[in-house]
């Protein structure tokens, strides 16, 4: 029986999307738009909302909301997504609209965004997974889809799949999958 690894982080490049459940990131293009999977993206438009500085969960693992000003709603006209298409090829994009407390958009309000890269090739480095995955075995129930983040090796890199040895659970779906020597 594997134990979750995965610990509690704060990372605002990171979003927790609503009301599917997955992990989006937003990346430095022109408009601070968001990465996610395609399969949390359906043709129905699924995500709703992006959430920042989520509160730890209930006891249960029943989930909590941050503050109206660390919520986004989504642009659904901005989507382009492939609805998810198996392993390697699972995507979607989309911008989300300026918070209706503050004007400000994710960019503006947390300062930071992920930089795309092609993947290195395999040389025994370490990737990191940061993202809103359910809780797993060994895993406080009160850390149920909110951030958490963990290291493990990059394992293999074949055509536009890339395979890695680090704790994931639902959730997770959509989440960066970070070089650790490089960010």
């Amino acid at each position: 029986r594997h134990v979750d690894r995965a610990v509690p982080s704060e990372d605002n490049r990171a979003a927790r999307f609503l009301p599917v459940g997955c992990t989006g990131w937003m990346i430095n293009d022109c408009n601070h738009c968001f990465i996610t999977a395609g399969h949390c993206s359906t043709s129905n438009g699924s995500v709703q909302v992006a959430e920042f500085n989520v509160p730890l969960s209930n006891s249960n693992g029943s989930i909590n909301h941050p503050p109206p000003e660390d919520q986004y709603a989504v642009d659904v006209a901005s989507r382009q997504s492939n609805n998810g298409q198996g392993v390697g090829n699972d995507y979607a994009y989309m911008g989300f609209f300026p918070n209706s407390n503050t004007g400000l958009t994710p960019f503006e309000a947390y300062g930071d965004a992920y930089e795309l890269s092609t993947p290195p090739q395999v040389q025994n480095q370490d990737i990191r997974i940061t993202g809103y995955g359910t809780t797993g075995n060994g895993v406080p129930r009160e850390w149920n889809q909110v951030q958490k983040t963990h290291t493990g090796p990059y394992w293999t890199l074949s055509g536009s799949s890339v395979g890695y040895r680090t704790d994931t659970t639902g959730g997770n779906s959509g989440s960066p999958v970070i070089d650790e020597t490089t960010g």
